[in-house]
């Protein structure tokens, strides 16, 4: 008797179909369960610091990544300085900068703090540069390594135009506006001096002003020339930047705990607690979360739906 090979080739198609369809169920099952845990998990942070909401702490504020405007939560930042269990503020800085309001907006909240005789620590790690060196020089004593990158007191604007591109694609851009210099640059208008000087006004308007604070803050003893010099748009070293007076200490979190017990009084046994000072949008989530989770399911599907095909051809 002959094994009938049509009914083989069925059962084994068969059979990788129920794999596939189990694997499915699991997958929907787990993402489920992750879906449910990490709404859960939104403000685990508050809800922990709600629990352990009582004797002293030193609050841990971070800065990572580009500062990008509406990021951050200012108003958490300054509810600090009404806290009478907080004793410290300490700011673990990890970034290029970015946005020049929020980074502002940032060191103004920093120094409200401080106001309220409340010191604040900033910690640059690998990087604090730009927006990020104005977040630091919101704090009363700035730490870095010796290879932390510092500085970087400057403002940069960059664009483009395609207008040549356009016009070997057949496209040509119809702009109606008020005045020459309104929404310039322009991506479909060249370049003109009267749009770049504007530019570079506004540009040297927001680099007094970030020099000024870095003169009131930092430099202080220095004269103009001095002072240009050191906010020329270069990046320092740590070891540099302590030499310009850009920094105070050459340090990490340990060095900083050391200076507060001497310093402020501040014992190094002070619990450290970390508040979350970035913005979430709660009502987004789910269907961001699941709308991620359903294309890699749908992916998924496809990919072993090709494979069933080539099985049965």
């Amino acid at each position: 008797m002959y094994p009938n090979f049509d009914f083989i080739l069925e059962r084994k198609i068969l059979n990788k179909k129920l794999v596939f369809w189990r694997i499915i169920a699991i997958i929907a099952i787990i993402m489920s369960m992750s879906f449910f845990i990490n709404k859960n998990n939104l403000n685990i942070e508050d809800s922990v610091t709600n629990i352990v909401n009582n004797g002293d702490y030193i609050a841990n504020i971070e800065i990572t990544g580009e500062i990008i405007d509406n990021m951050y939560n200012i108003s958490k930042i300054s509810q600090l300085s009404s806290d009478n269990n907080l004793k410290a503020v300490i700011v673990n800085i990890d970034s290029p900068g970015g946005a020049p309001v929020q980074s502002e907006q940032i060191y103004l909240a920093l120094r409200e703090i401080s106001d309220k005789k409340k010191p604040v620590i900033a910690l640059i790690g690998g990087l604090g540069a730009s927006g990020a060196y104005m977040v630091a020089i919101g704090a009363d004593h700035i730490f870095a390594y010796d290879m932390s990158l510092v500085g970087s007191v400057g403002v940069i604007m960059s664009t483009f135009e395609v207008t040549e591109l356009a016009e070997k694609l057949g496209i040509k851009p119809i702009i109606m506006k008020s005045s020459p210099l309104k929404a310039s640059p322009n991506f479909f208008e060249k370049d003109n001096q009267e749009a770049r000087s504007a530019i570079m006004s506004l540009i040297q308007s927001i680099q007094s002003h970030f020099i000024e604070m870095v003169r009131t803050r930092r430099l202080t003893n220095l004269n103009n020339k001095d002072i240009n010099d050191i906010c020329n748009g270069r990046i320092y070293s740590g070891s540099q930047a302590l030499k310009m007076n850009l920094i105070d200490q050459i340090g990490g979190n340990k060095e900083a705990r050391k200076y507060l017990e001497m310093k402020y009084q501040i014992k190094e046994n002070t619990p450290l607690r970390k508040i979350n000072i970035l913005k979430k949008d709660k009502n987004s989530f789910p269907y961001e979360y699941l709308n991620n989770k359903i294309n890699d399911l749908l992916k998924l599907f496809l990919n072993n739906l090709e494979k069933t095909l080539k099985i049965t051809l």
